[in-house]
């Protein structure tokens, strides 16, 4: 579906029994196990990647670098798939790498790609290179990389650009900005560069990354002083890992959000099947418990990455203020948790600080949020980095809203959620969006018995 399709749903209540979501394998996991596969030796199966834009970009460019894939078995939101990898040598010197929207996909496969001798192009679509890619740049320009504008860059540190990819030397970085991309890239970059880097995290990041490093047996050290700050060290010489013959993904925790929201707006309890629950990816469920969900968790898997069924259930009844350390674990859910306080008490408000990264994300997802929650006749109040949403019983009036996705999946996801909860009728333009990250959900929602969908 294209993003630029407008979706109308029109909700019609809530099945009496309790509601079963599966939910997409996790995007970000996705992301490194192609990564990790294409890198390897051998052929690795993976049965439940997923069918989201984002995720295949990413098979593209391990595809651009050599790597055969072949894709299969398409249905329900995902697909099977067989990486056969390039060994740790791609099989070309050049490549154009095209990343679509997937800033992931691009700030990563950087990384890798500036060990590897050779020129590689990176361009995206039109929102991707309005996102700054000079935070991952300028540390391998520091490593050894060389980083060239290309005749169509606008800008210094925009895409497209090419990088001439080489031997790296040893680096060590402070993560400052707490981003997982930029912590991510620098562990590939020194994986394929075969060299040392060591990062610093004043507040640990997502750690997927260091999973899978652990995971295909790379000396991976890691370091937590009595002042929670983490110290990473990698010393590699090259790309040496062996696949294994299957890896089965664990579902999007990011997804299952809007499915928990779901369950604490309407007060119905939703059951949510094998989800990460890393714990450097669990703060929006922190906080709905914060705010008077109930969330019971029973463990399926722990390796590479701990997985759990979740049932949620309870209601929303306390404000809460997210801030500080806790953004960093659940900077994706922010603008669903902040469209929950429209549906708080009067006086209760949900508060987001310390969140400037939402501004330069697929969109301002600070302003992105605000329009939603405006649209809905609710009350926003935003800042530079915050922003609080407060509790308005007007939402849940009975006439119809509109809203602009802004070439956002979250936005486009996390108003259709909102209008489940008011029990609104949306229009949701530019909704085919919701296709980057979870192409099987409108249809969710019809099969599910929850709305009414119509594209178009």
């Amino acid at each position: 579906m294209s993003e630029f399709v407008d979706i109308e749903i029109t909700p019609t209540g809530f099945p009496s029994d309790h509601l079963e979501a599966s939910v997409p394998a996790d995007k970000s996991i996705s992301h490194r196990a192609a990564m990790f596969a294409g890198l390897g030796r051998g052929v690795q199966q993976i049965p439940n990647y997923p069918l989201g834009d984002d995720n295949q970009r990413t098979l593209d460019v391990m595809a651009a670098l050599g790597a055969d894939i072949t894709q299969s078995d398409r249905d329900a939101g995902k697909q099977s798939i067989a990486i056969s990898g390039i060994a740790g040598q791609p099989g070309v010197t050049q490549a154009m790498l095209f990343c679509g929207n997937s800033g992931t996909t691009a700030r990563l496969s950087m990384g890798f790609c500036a060990g590897f001798d050779g020129a590689w192009t990176f361009d995206g679509d039109a929102s991707l290179r309005r996102r700054p890619m000079a935070r991952v740049i300028d540390h391998l320009v520091a490593m050894g990389a060389d980083v060239r504008a290309t005749p169509k860059s606008e800008a210094p540190g925009f895409l497209p650009l090419t990088l001439l990819g080489g031997p790296l030397r040893p680096y060590r970085m402070i993560n400052h900005r707490r981003s997982a991309q930029v912590k991510s890239a620098l562990l590939l970059a020194a994986l394929t560069g075969r060299t040392e880097v060591e990062i610093v995290e004043p507040v640990l990041s997502r750690d997927h990354t260091e999973r899978f490093l652990r995971h295909c047996g790379y000396p991976l050290q890691m370091e937590t002083g009595d002042d929670g700050e983490t110290r990473l060290r990698l010393h590699a010489d090259g790309v040496r890992h062996d696949n294994a013959p299957e890896l089965l993904l664990p579902g999007d925790p990011s997804s299952a959000a809007f499915w928990a929201a779901l369950a604490a707006g309407v007060e119905h309890p939703v059951r949510i099947p094998g989800v990460c629950v890393n714990p450097t990816r669990t703060g929006f469920f922190d906080a709905l418990v914060r705010m008077g969900a109930r969330i019971e968790r029973s463990p399926v898997a722990e390796t590479p990455e701990p997985v759990a069924d979740l049932i949620v259930s309870g209601g929303l009844a306390h404000g809460v203020t997210v801030a500080g350390n806790e953004v960093v674990a659940a900077i994706d859910e922010l603008p669903l948790l902040a469209l929950l306080g429209m549906f708080l008490p009067a006086g209760e408000c949900v508060e987001i600080r310390d969140a400037g990264e939402l501004r330069v994300k697929e969109t301002d997802r600070i302003e992105a949020v605000a329009q939603v929650v405006r649209a809905f006749g609710g009350e926003v109040e935003t800042g530079a980095d915050w922003l609080r949403v407060s509790g308005h019983r007007d939402v849940r009036s009975a006439g119809p809203v509109e809203i602009d996705a802004l070439h956002d999946h979250r936005i486009a996801i996390g108003g259709a959620i909102a209008a489940l909860i008011a029990r609104r009728p949306l229009r949701v333009k530019g909704g085919g969006v919701a296709d980057i990250s979870y192409p099987q959900f409108w249809q969710q929602l019809v099969d599910s018995g929850l709305a009414d969908v119509r594209a178009g």
